[in-house]
């Protein structure tokens, strides 16, 4: 295993440390590496979601990382691209709200979700 490398983790912390390199990597603004993060994290996420359909925090966490591929993609004025991302995060947060619309976390990633939309 490289030094930096999140292979040793359980999948589910895989992606996270994914997630975690795209956010640092936008926070410098480098887009591209930041795509590319995000987009490992995606592929994690949505294996283990894909195995487990009812588990509720894997589902959150394929929400993540689409809506965070979507905003790299407005930062990089690639509308189609943000549009199909944040398109797929809303359906995934609208799910799990329809799971437990009490859920706070939730209704403040559905907000955030339609600020970015512009809803």
């Amino acid at each position: 295993m490289e030094a930096g490398e999140p292979t040793a983790l359980h999948p589910s912390r895989q992606a996270w440390v994914h997630t975690f390199l795209g956010d640092a990597f936008s926070a410098y603004g480098d887009l591209r590496r930041a795509l590319d993060a995000y987009h490992a994290s995606l592929a994690i996420a949505e294996r283990l979601a894909a195995a487990d359909p009812s588990n509720a925090t894997w589902q959150r966490d394929v929400f993540v990382s689409h809506a965070k591929l979507g905003r790299i993609e407005q930062l990089r004025q690639n509308a189609i691209e943000a549009d199909l991302h944040l398109e797929r995060a809303e359906t995934i947060i609208r799910q799990l709200l329809g799971r437990d619309p009490a859920n706070l976390r939730w209704q403040q990633d559905l907000a955030w979700l339609e600020q970015q939309r512009g809803q």
